[in-house]
């Protein structure tokens, strides 16, 4: 990133801290009153110099930063990396006392410094670009060129890769045209039918929304300003065909909703709760929402959001209250066991105004993290659901007689399968649910469908040594956790198709935290996953998909 820092030990330490730590680990090199008592005193408004080193064959996907045990930022990496360099700017809850600071990456290690006194923040001198301030501090990063959303033209008597090879090749090209505008820390991205991308952001508890011309000038840039202090993140944006921008995401500071809100304010500040915001990008003046809504008043987390062509939003994420408003709830497979206490995920579709839910689902003992919709309105939504397999009838050492799963011992409920599902006739019915994977954790991430939803196509990550694959070549399977993609046709020939998104070659994609959906990349999946199909029709699957209820035999 391009900063503008504070002079004194926050920039001597940028410059340093890759080169002052190169073993595994996670470091703090600024604030840091151990290694110079001149640290001990900080602005609220502070620069963070810290430093996360994988060991040989693992990846860092992401960190948080916590205050007192406060997480006051979590970041997925859009490409984890083995050598993450954190140069950013903060905003600590306090401005006065002693706490306690905390670089959490997971998988990797922890670091934390103590005895730091906050101090308020008079003027702010340094500007970065997804954590700033105020907008008229700030210019908009450099563009590093020309977006390109397709790929080059294959030469001629070459042999047509497959769908995952494809795919593969996509999110490689995906990361390249974030770099160009320093857009690979956006928390959400989509690309429009004009090759226009559009990243968001949170600064602060602000949201930060953008959208560049193919060209990569920047068409549109507005800071959309929270009514309190807190923490907020993004979790998804969905673009309509008008250049209208949905936002969701999560945040325990305070939105200034709009008239005739579903919810306008809450009733416990400082707790997480889920909300979604209209913006028009289509006029630089624009700069207030259309709606800004909150979804309940009870626990919840949104996950993912899609939009269809009439303008109502479809929203999934997860809850643990009961009182989460929902007309039904769809119950995966009987005699499940709950993946925490009263978790349940949810989808909900939200009116063109945002002024109320069009109906709302809840689906017990599932952690959903994304959604697609198809040509007839039907919902498909993908995440995590506990495992009904076992590695050991046994028990471990430290479960005797309990049934684990996974290397670590995990009591089979505390392990999850990749759950694929879909909802038709407004939430009210589950077509399908699919579940899969090894003996150890895994989950899906992303999720895209057909028009008619006769083919489906899964990212997630799994950390299971024996991830089913349907070729020996990509039975790659290391230590940590890998990425993998799955194309499943589930209510036609039942089978499903698989391989790992692993760096194993220079011709292949890294593997990925947080891989595109295609319908993501409107433009450059312009004719949807169906016209990628060629590589997988006639392939044997690797394991036939286990529904529940059975597929309709109507289903095209």
């Amino acid at each position: 990133m391009v900063l503008l820092l504070l002079a004194g030990r926050a920039s001597e330490a940028q410059t340093t801290c890759a080169t002052q730590h190169t073993d595994s680990g996670a470091f703090i090199c600024y604030p840091n009153p151990s290694e110079n008592g001149g640290d001990s005193l900080v602005p609220a408004i502070f620069h963070l110099s810290a430093q996360g080193n994988a060991a040989d064959g693992r990846k860092i996907a992401g960190y948080k930063v916590l205050i007192d045990n406060r997480v006051i930022y979590e970041k997925k990496l859009m490409v984890p990396i083995q050598k993450l360099s954190i140069e950013t700017n903060f905003k600590s809850p306090f401005d006065s006392g002693s706490h306690t600071l905390q670089v959490v990456i997971p998988g990797i290690g922890s670091a934390e410094v103590n005895k730091l006194q906050f101090y308020p923040s008079a003027n702010a001198s340094f500007c970065e670009p997804f954590s700033r301030t105020d907008p008229r501090m700030c210019s908009p990063s450099p563009v590093g060129g020309s977006f390109q959303w397709s790929l080059p033209e294959a030469p001629p008597g070459a042999s047509t890769p497959d769908v995952f090879d494809r795919y593969s090749a996509y999110i490689k090209l995906y990361g390249l045209n974030l770099k160009k505008v320093e857009a690979d820390v956006a928390e959400a991205m989509a690309v429009d039918a004009q090759g226009n991308l559009y990243i968001a952001s949170h600064a602060f508890a602000d949201v930060d929304l953008r959208k560049y011309g193919p060209n990569g000038s920047l068409l549109y840039a507005s800071l959309i300003r929270s009514c309190g202090d807190g923490f907020l993140s993004v979790a998804g944006l969905a673009i309509d065909s008008t250049g209208r921008a949905w936002i969701a995401g999560n945040t325990t500071a305070c939105l200034s909703t709009t008239p005739n809100a579903i919810l306008s304010h809450l009733s416990h500040v400082g707790q997480a709760r889920g909300f979604v915001m209209l913006v028009d990008t289509t006029k630089s003046t624009s700069m207030a929402p259309l709606y800004v809504t909150y979804l309940a008043d009870v626990d919840n987390r949104i996950a993912a959001i899609r939009v269809d062509s009439e303008g109502n939003a479809y929203i999934t994420g997860t809850t643990e209250s009961l009182e989460f408003p929902h007309d039904s709830s769809l119950k995966i497979r009987e005699g499940s066991a709950q993946l925490g206490p009263r978790r349940s995920g949810f989808v909900a579709a939200l009116n063109p105004t945002g002024s109320g839910l069009l109906w709302s689902t809840i689906l017990p003992d599932a952690q959903l993290t994304a959604l697609a919709l198809d040509d007839a309105g039907n919902v498909y939504v993908t995440g995590r659901v506990s495992s009904q397999k076992s590695s050991s009838g046994a028990g471990s050492a430290a479960q005797p007689g309990k049934k684990t799963c996974g290397a670590e011992g995990k009591l089979t409920m505390e392990c999850g399968d990749v759950l694929v599902a879909e909802l038709s006739d407004r939430g009210r019915r589950l077509s399908y649910a699919a579940s899969f994977g090894g003996r150890a954790e895994e989950q899906g991430q992303t999720i895209s469908a057909t028009g008619q939803g006769a083919w489906i196509f899964v990212t997630g990550d799994t950390d299971s040594p024996d991830f089913p694959t349907s070729s020996a070549e990509n039975d790659r399977h290391q230590e940590g956790l890998q990425s993998f993609a799955v194309a499943l046709q589930p209510c036609r020939s039942g089978a499903q198709y698989s391989r790992l998104l692993t760096e194993v070659s220079s011709n292949t994609a890294p593997a990925m935290a947080l891989t595109p959906a295609l319908d993501a990349f409107t433009s450059a999946f312009s004719g949807g996953i169906a016209g990628y199909q060629r590589g997988i029709t006639g392939r044997k699957p690797f394991v036939p998909v286990q529904l529940a209820p059975e597929c309709p035999s109507t289903k095209p």
